[in-house]
């Protein structure tokens, strides 16, 4: 063109084209001489020819730039683009190889620019524009050649970019934000399906080489891994610094490009990831404590996604081999635990189990102080985790304790159980407390199977670990005042108890019922393995703190009812646990019980600790506590548990004082309890003692006896007596139904404790002899029940045998045969215990007999006013028993007895003569067996005590007469009777409603024949002594009472006129003349012994005659002949016999004259003998029994 142009004589003219093109090529050709001469050099390593290259790179480079720049902005062809993108390239390649950096990062800045939408850098930055252009992001198709040139040149000269990363790396996350590219769990991007009405304006061009732009993004970190590591640290910086920018800007939105692309390179550089971790794992931490939600759990998810795949990668040490790395790789996820986010601690949990699902077994020894520490900060962290955290994290821990227990050194344990505690503490979640205290049961378990391998392995090998200083978590102390006293595999059992005991006083109760069960159990099974130092810790610093604590609690709970907003659950909650106090009561009960249960036992063990003495101390304190507590659940399970103490299972019995303790323990508990029932009214209130309750406690006494018997003195079975009393008198209430059986009159259980207390003391052998009064005392008090109501068992016992029913309580007929049992079983053990000891010095000092009469009078004055009839007649049975083996014994000690004849001329006459009558419904039988009773004591006067008149009180004597006076007349009524009674005895109202009962009803006839043959028996005793005398006082008894039947006979049949008088009337007017009759012939018979009969008997025998005389008038003919035997004995009287000077029978006197007096006052019909013991007790009267008529 040029030669044509030559022959022209003016300048042809080019075309813009042409130069253009012609410029384009000179500047490609340029800078591909320079990249060759460069490749040349390096190829030859001429070192001259690279030294020139570099000068002409420096020299050119700027117009260079300027050029490319001008040229990719005016190329409309993609052909020629291409050229000037490699060009471009070519030249960026250069610059870094010859390290002129600049050059290079002018160069890769402006393919850069080239690759983005005009002016983005502006709004990236910041700047404010109108909305219409934010919304008007359009990529040309010049842009995406661009940005695929630089991304082919990062994938080809990546080792070269060095800083200039930060710049591709920049436009790199503009375009994936323009695109909406999100990056995936791997690290990789993938269109966002939220992308949809961006703010970009999508071609189709776009849509087509948006798959090969994700796949070259993909393929650019992904050939990281041939990078040299300096590369790759340039190419790491830069993410960080990216990532970095990205969280300081004030975007609403901030790209996940940088994480995401960090994520991706470490994975396929997993096996230089020693070289890359530290600065790698330092940023993403960073990353998760960005505020930012969307980065901050991306940054999570990247370091730990990360880790599994660290964790997961085969290295050429492995890592059960290789410490060092393992902590470094798990030392990220520790500083994970000062975030309190809960994406990001979800994460890190959720790390650290996939880790020790499908790496625990690999893991070394140096792994699992830092898993311990991560799983502790969960739960033992100052603030509270959320639930879904705590549920992730208890995961791992459980997983750990049922999975790698074997793997974890001994020094770990202890770090293990405080961090399963913790679970146990945690509030969030109930179902994740009872299981943690499951797993406190299954590393008890695993010690307990592990005893000798942890024993002789744990202290050297921890020692040799620390040396090492694998162990980076933090290692819980126990929290014990000295723990070098105990050695290491103790210290392990110390810590677990120590925190199952903390789980002991949770706020909810079904954590508390589930690790008391866990620590007493574990106690009970696994207790031989500790040695006596570790039980003194146990006891002093687990089990009697935990009592303590459990009880202020259990006191200062709210008896509020609880609703299910307050118990965090949707149920209904049972009436027996619907309040916070009774559910500590039910903590309480199941706290007691355990110590208890393991003092019992380990009772060997504990024997030899040198406290152990203040620990039975202590423990029996807490049991009288809760034996005390208002709550019955507790009382009764505080008895319960006392009485497990004392059982006997083969062990040492321990010293006397431990059993004195107990016995102190044991009188406190019942005189709290039972105190206010021996009063009237009954101060207890409503909240009657449960009879369970009691009977626990009476038979804890049983067990108590035997071990203090030989020290038990009579201050002690005072003591004693006054609480069975107090348990007795308790009111069964509304146990009522469950105690009786469905026989009336059977003992309840309760009762019959009270009467084995009572044998067991009495039968004893330790037991002192002087114990024996005071054991039938108390017999005689709860005898007393069968007729009194239980609130007197308060008085003192003295004043309340023979008592009267003072009070009259509401009372079952069941309840009151409840009680009428018991007191019938005392009568009977009382008089049998006497029967077997009555001469014992200690039974006749303290007045015995004296007391059983004084018992045995109160019944049987009530007679039928008892409230069972069985009480009277049992008593009748006893009394006439106790009289007949005592009287001999009595009237050995004379001076012992005063007392008793007293009492038993009292009982007599209350029984004989008192003031009850038959009830109604009484038949015919049943009354004539009642006054053969009243026989039999006339009988018991006649054979047991008359015979032995000399050796008792005149005074007692002169009462038997005067009873025997009464009853011989008496004959129809057992009270004392008016003037219009005695001669018409019969109820008023009987005789109303039944006028033939007066032919009915039986007369006590037998009883008055008793009675006179009594009188007549004893009346020919030759008197010795002038006044007392046995012979006399029947004697005078005798005729008066004859006396006054027949002058009131006479006066009453002359006021009946032609009516005759009843039948009583007229039997008794013929029995006294058959009386006289016979009286007169056993006289005679002894006409010819004068010396055996007293001189005054014919002087009162001669003083009826005017009597039987007025007589004869009489209408009857009974009476007559009856009258008629009578004069026809007095003929023989008539003569007198033969007397000597000083015998001579002087005038008949009347009978009342010669009747002896004492105290001045003559012996009335139907009074009391009142004469006191001192005025007549030098009587002594010589008694000579002499022979009784056939006829009486």
């Amino acid at each position: 063109l040029l030669l044509s142009a030559l022959e022209k004589s003016e300048a042809p003219s080019f075309t813009d084209g042409y130069t253009l093109g012609v410029t384009y090529a000179a500047i490609l050709h340029i800078i591909n001489s320079i990249f060759q001469s460069h490749n040349l050099a390096e190829a030859n390593s001429d070192d001259e020819l690279m030294a020139t290259v570099s000068e002409m790179t420096n020299a050119s480079w700027h117009g260079l730039l300027a050029a490319l720049s001008l040229l990719l902005d005016a190329a409309q062809d993609e052909t020629a683009r291409e050229l000037v993108l490699k060009s471009h390239q070519d030249f960026a390649s250069l610059c870094g190889s010859l390290g002129i950096t600049i050059a290079r990062d002018a160069f890769i800045n402006a393919l850069c620019k080239a690759s983005l939408p005009p002016h983005y850098d502006l709004f990236i930055t910041g700047t404010k524009h109108n909305e219409d252009d934010k919304n008007l992001v359009m990529l040309s198709a010049k842009n995406i050649q661009c940005m695929r040139s630089l991304l082919s040149m990062a994938h080809c000269h990546g080792k070269i970019l060095g800083t200039g990363w930060n710049m591709v790396l920049r436009a790199l996350q503009h375009l994936t934000w323009i695109l909406g590219l999100v990056p995936t769990d791997n690290g990789q991007l993938v269109p966002s399906p939220s992308a949809d009405g961006a703010n970009v304006v999508k071609t189709a061009a776009l849509a087509a080489d948006l798959p090969i732009i994700c796949s070259m993004l993909s393929r650019l970190f992904q050939s990281s891994q041939y990078l040299s590591e300096k590369a790759l640290m340039h190419l790491i910086q830069a993410l960080c610094q990216l990532s970095s920018e990205t969280e300081a800007s004030t975007s609403r939105e901030k790209s996940l490009f940088s994480v995401g692309k960090i994520l991706e390179t470490c994975l396929v550089n997993l096996s230089r990831l020693h070289v890359l971790w530290d600065q790698v794992s330092a940023h993403l931490l960073t990353v998760c404590h960005e505020k930012y939600t969307p980065r901050r759990t991306w940054g999570a998810l990247a370091l730990t996604k990360l880790l599994r795949a660290a964790i997961e990668a085969d290295h050429s040490t492995p890592l059960s081999q290789n410490p060092d790395l393992t902590t470094s790789l798990l030392g990220p996820l520790v500083q994970m635990c000062e975030i309190t986010s809960e994406d990001v601690r979800l994460k890190q949990l959720e790390c650290l189990h996939d880790i020790l699902n499908s790496r625990g077994h690999t893991l070394p020894l140096a792994a699992w102080p830092p898993v311990l520490y991560i799983l502790g900060s969960v739960v033992l962290a100052d603030h509270a985790s959320p639930e879904s955290v705590v549920r992730q994290g208890f995961l791992s821990q459980h997983l750990l304790v049922n999975d790698f227990l074997p793997l974890i050194h001994p020094a770990c344990v202890a770090q293990c159980v405080e961090v399963t505690g913790g679970f146990g503490l945690q509030r969030a979640e109930l179902n994740i407390s009872l299981t943690a205290v499951g797993l406190l049961w299954h590393i008890s378990d695993f010690l307990y199977q592990n005893h000798d391998k942890i024993s002789s392995e744990g202290a050297d090998e921890c020692g040799e670990i620390r040396k090492q200083k694998i162990i980076s978590g933090p290692i819980v102390s126990l929290r014990q005042s000295n723990p070098c006293d105990v050695i290491s595999f103790d210290t392990l059992w110390i810590n677990l108890f120590q925190r199952v005991g903390d789980l002991c006083i949770d706020v909810r109760p079904p954590v508390r019922k589930s690790a008391g069960q866990t620590l007493f159990s574990t106690l009970s099974a696994h207790g031989d393995l500790l040695k006596p130092k570790t039980w003194n810790i146990v006891l002093w610093k687990v089990l009697f703190p935990l009592l303590e604590e459990v009880k202020c609690l259990s006191s200062t709970a709210p008896d509020k009812s609880l609703d299910s907003t307050e118990t965090n659950t949707p149920i209904l909650v049972h009436h027996s646990r619907n309040t916070a106090c009774k559910q500590w009561a039910e903590t309480q009960v199941g706290t007691i019980t355990g110590v208890a249960r393991v003092f019992q036992t380990w009772r060997k063990i504990l024997f030899s600790l040198d406290n152990f003495f203040g620990a039975w101390e202590l423990l029996l304190r807490h049991i009288e506590s809760g034996a005390l507590h208002p709550t019955s659940e507790v009382s009764t399970a505080a008895l319960a548990s006392f009485q497990e103490l004392l059982k006997d299972n083969g062990t040492h019995e321990g010293s006397p004082e431990l059993w004195d303790v107990a016995w102190h323990t044991w009188h406190t508990i019942g005189h709290r309890i039972t105190h206010p029932y021996l009063s009237y009214p009954v101060e207890g209130g409503e909240d009657l003692p449960a009879q369970n309750f009691l009977n626990s406690l009476m038979k804890i006494f049983i067990l108590i006896y035997p071990r203090v018997a030989p020290r038990f003195t009579e201050e002690d079975m005072m003591s004693f007596s006054k609480v069975v009393r107090g348990v007795a008198a308790v009111p069964i209430g509304p146990d009522l139904p469950f105690v009786l059986s469905a026989q009336d009159g059977n003992l309840t259980p309760l009762q019959s404790s009270i009467l084995a207390a009572l044998q067991c003391v009495d039968q004893c052998p330790d037991t002192n002899k002087l114990l024996s009064a005071h054991i039938i005392m108390e017999y005689l008090v709860l005898g007393t029940l069968s007729y009194l109501p239980p609130p007197v068992l308060g008085t003192p016992a003295l004043d309340l045998l023979g008592k009267k029913l003072a009070h009259q309580t509401r009372m079952s007929k069941s309840e009151e045969s409840v009680y009428i049992a018991l007191g019938e079983k005392c009568i009977t053990s009382a008089v049998d215990i006497y029967r077997a000891r009555k001469t014992e010095e200690s039974i006749i000092k303290t007045h015995v007999m004296e007391n059983i009469v004084k018992m045995l009078r109160g019944p049987l004055g009530l007679k039928y006013s008892c409230p069972s009839q069985s009480t009277w007649l049992l008593c009748h049975r006893t009394l006439l028993s106790v009289i007949e083996e005592g009287v001999d014994t009595a009237c050995e000690t004379a001076e012992e007895f005063k007392g008793m004849w007293i009492e038993l001329g009292k009982c007599l006459e209350e029984f004989l003569f008192g003031d009850h009558r038959p009830p109604m419904n009484l038949t015919y039988e049943e009354r004539m067996s009642h006054e053969q009773l009243d026989v039999k004591m006339i009988r018991l006067i006649q054979e047991q005590i008359l015979p032995r008149a000399s050796h008792t009180p005149p005074t007692f004597i002169s009462h038997v007469m005067t009873l025997l006076n009464r009853g011989s007349v008496h004959a129809t009524s057992p009270q004392p009777l008016t003037t219009a009674e005695l001669y018409n005895p019969l109820p008023a109202t009987l005789r109303a409603t039944d006028p033939d009962a007066i032919n009915t009803l039986p007369l006590r006839e037998q009883f008055a024949k008793s009675c006179f043959e009594t009188l007549l028996q004893f009346s020919f005793y030759k008197a010795s002594s002038s006044s007392g005398d046995v012979s006399k006082l029947a004697l005078g008894t005798l005729l008066k009472r004859c006396q006054e039947v027949l002058q009131n006979y006479v006066k009453d049949e002359k006021l009946s006129g032609r009516c005759p008088l009843p039948r009583s009337r007229m039997a008794e007017i013929a029995f006294v003349m058959r009386a006289i009759s016979s009286l007169i012939g056993s006289l005679q018979a002894r006409r010819d012994h004068m010396t055996q009969v007293d001189v005054e008997v014919w002087k009162h025998v001669v003083g009826l005659y005017p009597f039987l005389i007025d007589c004869v008038t009489c209408n009857s003919n009974e009476v007559r002949d009856t009258l008629k035997e009578a004069l026809h004995r007095f003929k023989d009287l008539l003569v007198p016999p033969q007397l000597t000077e000083t015998e001579k029978i002087p005038e008949p006197t009347r009978p009342e004259d010669i009747i002896p007096e004492v105290e001045g006052e003559p012996v009335e019909n139907g009074e009391k003998y009142s004469a006191t013991e001192g005025e007549l007790a030098d009587v002594d009267s010589e008694v000579a029994l002499g022979e009784v008529g056939s006829e009486v």
